[in-house]
């Protein structure tokens, strides 16, 4: 029971930091000036670059940070002059809903308009005719599905997909103060940002010091001072395995990549997360 309190709580905290940070983005965001940009001024005229707004701009955001990777569409969109309609992620719409409901009392009518549904809803904002942009942000397989929508009205396009990111460590990298670094940069939120580790490339003469820094039980408390991290709870879909953390525990223990000393690499763990995250 203790451990199912601290997770629950380690969940909210997470959800309060978003909840900040969503605000902090809104206020430095709020504070950009769109100039008139003056591309010529002689004695035979004035040539000025004024951006006008395109209209109505639609959004399709993801779960994984519902409200960090939904705000800055909308102020980008309000800020050049522009009305919206987002479409949260069916998984995750509450937190967006609630944002527009607040926004409502102080927005006119009609320029924030959130609508909730699955694939099909995301399909009719992109073909919409009425609808001169579209911001996506996900995954690359609906990246793709995005652009091909949006192709018959020749609409602007904002991609944001997932990457397949690196971290590179260095010769004259200190393996003990950035073991912590990496796990955390490959386990945050689960390991569900796009941005996370998916692969580690380390100079061979470091190779042996961060597999060591980074194992599984190098100490008794290494692991598992970390494995907040790792937590899955909450999973985002059934097709995710659901299991408790002794079990994540027991299969990571058993992995075929763990050395004679039962340490678990980094490396291993990086493959572990891929094997829970298909």
């Amino acid at each position: 029971r203790l451990d199912e309190y601290r997770a629950i709580s380690e969940r909210l905290a997470r959800a309060r930091d978003e909840v900040l940070r969503a605000a902090t983005q809104l206020q430095s965001l709020a504070a950009v000036e769109v100039p008139v940009e003056v591309l010529r001024q002689d004695a035979d005229g004035r040539i000025e670059l004024h951006h006008r707004p395109l209209g109505v701009v639609g959004a399709i955001t993801p779960w994984n940070m519902p409200l960090v990777l939904c705000l800055p569409k909308i102020t980008h969109a309000l800020l050049t002059g522009n009305t919206i309609v987002v479409k949260p992620s069916p998984y995750t719409p509450l937190s967006a809903l609630r944002f527009a409901q607040k926004a409502q009392s102080v927005l006119p009518s009609g320029v924030l308009n959130m609508v909730s549904g699955g694939n099909e809803l995301g399909r009719a904002l992109a073909e919409h005719a009425d609808i001169n942009k579209i911001s996506f942000t996900g995954s690359g397989a609906t990246g793709k599905k995005v652009m091909a929508s949006s192709a018959g009205t020749l609409k602007r396009l904002t991609l944001e997909l997932g990457g397949n990111d690196a971290a590179i460590v260095l010769a004259d990298a200190d393996p003990e103060a950035i073991a912590q670094q990496l796990f955390h940069s490959a386990f945050a939120n689960s390991g569900q940002v796009c941005m996370a580790i998916k692969r580690l490339y380390v100079h061979a003469s470091l190779h042996a010091a961060i597999c060591a820094a980074a194992s599984f039980e190098k100490s008794s408390t290494i692991f598992f001072s970390w494995s907040r991290y790792l937590s899955i709870a909450g999973v985002i879909s059934m097709k995710s395995p659901l299991l408790p953390m002794s079990a994540v525990r027991a299969r990571a223990k058993s992995a075929s990549t763990a050395g004679s000393s039962g340490y678990l690499s980094f490396s291993s763990l990086i493959r572990f997360r891929a094997s829970l995250s298909s």
